[in-house]
């Protein structure tokens, strides 16, 4: 999954635009698995411009994929004078259950700027994801790999809604017995008011409180102020040993709110 959707990272290479009346697919898909990594067994024009992938259940990362199709260039939604690419992706089955979606997103070559329009995740009982985002990327070189961005993506502020179902909570398997006040005021003792403030926290506490039967939408706005890449702040969660410390919990979160103000809103029933 990971490996397919860092092919949307392809609309930010300089790469020659592709014909949105008739697209070579099969070179398109070959510049695709160059790049990216991902693997298939070719694709073949579709419908308005949509290249379609043959996939075959292969597994990516502890996933399978049994449908895919993409398409540059041609997004209504992307911004002036930049590259898009939309992904579309069916039958994805997971760990944690099995989803349709759709990614969309422009790159404005010599601005940098980046605005991923639509990220969509729905599973059959409503579980999901949904995001949107604004961001800066400089241009890659071309012979670099579509992964190695992500290194440099700097996020300036972002909307997700995270849709939550019991069953996905039981498939997550987290101990949210653990999660108590004092713990997020501990991992939290370095973050100002200003960045998450005593709403934000009391409704994280709610939304835990509903747990693990919740069902609705857990809402979350990010600001993110400087110029500190993504990378930096994810870092060090993934440095985190699997029995971590308070303080080092600590680090980790004062790490990743440098700059950073979050408002969040959980809303039962709401899907």
């Amino acid at each position: 999954m990971k490996r397919f959707l860092a092919a949307s990272l392809l609309a930010v290479l300089p790469l020659q635009a592709f014909s949105q009346a008739a697209p070579d697919c099969a070179a398109e898909w070959e510049s695709v698995a160059a790049l990216t990594g991902a693997f298939g067994d070719g694709a073949t024009a579709g419908e308005d411009g949509w290249c379609e992938v043959a996939i075959t259940k292969t597994a990516i990362f502890g996933a399978t994929l049994g449908k895919a199709a993409f398409r540059f260039d041609q997004s209504e939604d992307a911004m002036p004078n930049s590259r898009s690419v939309e992904v579309q992706i069916a039958d994805l089955q997971t760990g944690i259950g099995t989803y349709e979606g759709i990614f969309a997103l422009s790159h404005q070559t010599q601005a940098g700027a980046m605005q991923l329009h639509q990220f969509r995740l729905r599973g059959g009982d409503g579980r999901g994801l949904r995001a949107t985002a604004f961001a800066s990327l400089p241009a890659l070189q071309s012979n670099a790999r579509a992964q190695n961005a992500l290194t440099d993506l700097t996020v300036n502020r972002a909307n997700v809604d995270v849709f939550v179902t019991p069953a996905l909570l039981g498939a997550l398997q987290i101990r949210f017995s653990q999660i108590t006040r004092r713990a997020v005021d501990s991992a939290l003792r370095d973050v100002s008011e200003g960045q998450v403030s005593g709403k934000s926290r009391r409704e994280f506490l709610r939304f835990m409180g509903a747990a693990p039967n919740a069902r609705g939408t857990l809402s979350v706005a990010v600001e993110m102020s400087g110029d500190k890449r993504l990378f930096e702040r994810i870092a060090p969660f993934a440095a985190l040993a699997r029995a971590p410390s308070d303080d080092d919990i600590t680090e980790a979160f004062s790490a990743a709110f440098d700059g950073v103000s979050i408002d969040l809103a959980w809303k039962p029933g709401r899907m």
